[in-house]
């Protein structure tokens, strides 16, 4: 089969055994809809996790933690040398539905010169991706959500299910090193802006259980303080008014924990951290 316009599927792992992975089993049942030549890979960041190599399965296991963009960057170098066109991201906690791969097999046919094909994203009913916003203000203020069809504003969109163009991808020195895991999707879809690169929105929602909303299993006060230190990286790149806006939105927000939940309470203190520094 000729591999024009085909896919680079990459998945990664962390502390999770493949057959719990919510977007490996939903991967599988439902990768026969995409009509494009394709390859899985599964990228284990987790050494002390052992990953079997299923039947039409790359797997990676990785001797250290090289987090998304360690992962990413293995994908996006075998796409290259596999001559594939596009990248898929997936992350471990997502749903993946037949009618997402039907409309993405649908837009890569078609050949359009987008830098990224993206579904819609939530949790349950809350709308977490994508939203566009000014990147003067940056990522703090004035954030609309977007809904299908094609844009080249300014966008804040998550990995997991994005599609990327390998051309576009290498062009840009593959993905950032300076954002290993929090704040990388905001710096490519940042950098699809200012080349004034399109992205294509499909008519589709992906269901995906996001870890940085879970305050009570998931957030440890040094992966918040992560988020934090990279969300305050990427709004320096965006400017002084939009550092300004994010200190200012980072102060707001330690206030508001002050009178929540435990869970919420103990990061008043690293909030307050990233504010002032």
């Amino acid at each position: 089969m000729s591999k024009t316009n085909s896919l680079q599927i990459v998945l990664v792992l962390y502390k999770c055994a493949l057959k719990d992975s919510l977007s490996y089993c939903t991967l599988k049942e439902n990768i026969s809809c995409v009509k494009q030549d394709y390859e899985i890979i599964v990228y284990n960041n987790s050494p002390e996790v052992k990953v079997e190599e299923p039947e039409g399965v790359f797997v990676v296991n990785a001797e250290e933690n090289k987090m998304l963009v360690g992962a990413y960057n293995f994908a996006l170098k075998r796409a290259c040398e596999k001559g594939r066109s596009w990248l898929l991201l997936l992350d471990q906690d997502t749903r993946l539905s037949p009618d997402f791969f039907n409309k993405l097999s649908c837009e890569i046919d078609q050949n359009k010169n987008y830098a990224a094909i993206i579904p819609m994203v939530r949790k349950d009913s809350f709308f977490i991706s994508p939203y566009k916003y000014n990147p003067r203000l940056g990522l703090s203020w004035c954030l609309s959500p977007v809904y299908a069809g094609v844009t080249v504003d300014c966008l804040a969109a998550i990995n997991t299910g994005a599609t990327l163009n390998v051309r576009t991808m290498v062009e840009m020195g593959g993905f950032n090193e300076d954002f290993p895991l929090d704040g990388l999707d905001h710096w490519y879809f940042y950098q699809f802006y200012k080349r004034k690169e399109s992205v294509c929105v499909l008519d589709e929602f992906l269901e995906h259980n996001i870890s940085l909303l879970d305050y009570r299993n998931s957030v440890t006060p040094l992966r918040y303080e992560s988020f934090l230190s990279k969300g305050l990286e990427f709004a320096k790149m965006q400017g002084c008014l939009a550092s300004l806006l994010w200190r200012l939105k980072t102060l707001l927000r330690a206030f508001k924990y002050l009178f929540q939940k435990e869970e919420k309470r103990r990061y008043v203190v690293v909030l307050l951290k990233y504010v002032f520094c």
